[in-house]
């Protein structure tokens, strides 16, 4: 739920797809690859380069780092982050308040 808050908030900024399937890929390629940790509870690179220890409730347990509180703490912070740079440049335009193409 948080990577779609987080995902929406991208789109509202940016108005097209790109700045969300952005982030996505990279979330995933920095999860995967570089840091060797399943992603969405599959692990394909099953590397030793960094590992995360501790409750499933903070960590994700082996669904990942995106299934743990920490993650969506992040997400929901980053989506605000987006919502307030939006809201900001709708008052300064009116016309971007109506409906999206």
């Amino acid at each position: 739920f948080a990577a779609g808050v987080l995902l929406g908030a991208a789109f509202l900024l940016s108005r097209n797809l790109w700045l969300p399937i952005g982030i996505h890929f990279g979330w995933n390629y920095l999860q995967g690859p570089i840091l060797g940790l399943p992603v969405t509870g599959v692990d394909l690179w099953n590397s030793d380069l960094f590992f995360v220890t501790g409750s499933d409730f903070l960590t994700g347990g082996t669904f990942g780092i995106e299934g743990g509180i920490v993650a969506s703490i992040v997400f929901v912070a980053a989506a605000s982050i987006q919502w307030r740079i939006w809201l900001k440049r709708v008052h300064r335009n009116p016309v971007l308040d109506r409906a999206l193409p």
